[in-house]
């Protein structure tokens, strides 16, 4: 996996498509930081999104017996 920055792309004059970065950081120690927080947050959403369908997953017997240990 990886992060990509934003981009536009165009059509150069051999008629290839290329892509140009709209945003871009100015050193490494940024992009590295800018990649771990994106990451950091796809992790995140992807925890809660298996969390809301386990949950709806449960039984209405299980959901209750799960809400009441916590």
């Amino acid at each position: 996996m990886f992060v990509a920055m934003p981009a536009s792309n165009y059509v150069d004059e051999n008629g290839e498509t290329k892509f140009s970065e709209i945003a871009h950081p100015i050193s490494k120690e940024v992009r590295d930081l800018l990649n771990s927080k994106v990451m950091e947050a796809y992790h995140q959403a992807l925890d809660e999104q298996q969390s809301e369908d386990e949950s709806e997953n449960m039984s209405e017997d299980e959901s209750e017996s799960f809400t009441q240990t916590l």
